[in-house]
C-alpha cells in the first residue's frame, strides 16, 4: 500500500520584481494619496470659490455704502449751511435788538442841521467799536464828543481825526470812535438844542 504524506510548509516562491512592488503600491497605498489629495483640491476651490464670493459680495457692499455716504456728503453740507445761516441769523437778531436803542441814542445826539454823517459798528478784540463821521462845524463836533462821553453806553471816547475844510466854511471833517458797553442801563440825554430822533439825515 502506497504512503500519503501532506506538506504543511508553503512552497516559496520568487520575491517580488520592482514592477510587481510598484503596481501593488500603486493599486493601494498610492490610490489613497490621490483620493486625498482630489479632496484637498477640490476643498480648495471650494473654498477659493467661498472667499470670490464673498470678496465679490463686500465690494458690492463697499460700494453701495459708498453711494449713501456720497448722498448724504450732499445733505450733510446742506444741512450744515442751513445750520450756519440759523446761528447767523440769530447772531444778528440778537445784535439788532442790543444795537438798536444804541442807534436811537446816537441819533438823539447828533444834532441837527447834519448831513452825510456815517455809523459804523466793527468787532475787535475790545469789543465793538462805534464810530461816526462827518462834516460838520467844529461846536457841533465838541458837542456831539461830550454827549458820548456822558453816556452810560459809550467808553473810551476818541475824536481820531479831525481836520478843517478851507472851502466848506468852518466845517471840519471828523471821525469819532468809542466803545460799546453792553448790558449797561442806558439814559439817552438829548442835545442843548432840543433836537429829535429825527436828525436831517444823520443815518
Amino acid at each position: 500500500m502506497q504512503k500519503k504524506s501532506i506538506n504543511l510548509l508553503q512552497k516559496r516562491g520568487a520575491p517580488p520584481t520592482f514592477w510587481e512592488r510598484l503596481y501593488d503600491w500603486m493599486t493601494n497605498t498610492c490610490r489613497v494619496i490621490i483620493i486625498v489629495v482630489e479632496v484637498l483640491v477640490l476643498g480648495a476651490f471650494g473654498w477659493r470659490f467661498w472667499l470670490d464670493r464673498r470678496l465679490n459680495d463686500l465690494k458690492d457692499d463697499i460700494e453701495l455704502k459708498g453711494d449713501v455716504l456720497k448722498s448724504l456728503s450732499d445733505d450733510e453740507a446742506e444741512i450744515r449751511l442751513i445750520q450756519t445761516k440759523i446761528s447767523t441769523y440769530k447772531e444778528i437778531i440778537n445784535i439788532s435788538s442790543n444795537l438798536t436803542p444804541i442807534l436811537k441814542e446816537v441819533n438823539d445826539y447828533i444834532p441837527t442841521d447834519t448831513e452825510d454823517l456815517a455809523v459804523s459798528i466793527s468787532n475787535t478784540r475790545d469789543g465793538k467799536i462805534f464810530s461816526i463821521s462827518g462834516e460838520i462845524e467844529r461846536e457841533k463836533i465838541d458837542v456831539l464828543e461830550n454827549q458820548l462821553k456822558d453816556s452810560e453806553t459809550f467808553s473810551d471816547v476818541t475824536l481820531t481825526e479831525i481836520e478843517k475844510r478851507q472851502a466848506r466854511g468852518d466845517k471840519y471833517t471828523f471821525t469819532l470812535s468809542a466803545r460799546i458797553i453792553f448790558n449797561q442801563p442806558r439814559t439817552i440825554q438829548g442835545t442843548d438844542e432840543g433836537t429829535e430822533s429825527e436828525t436831517g439825515g444823520a443815518f
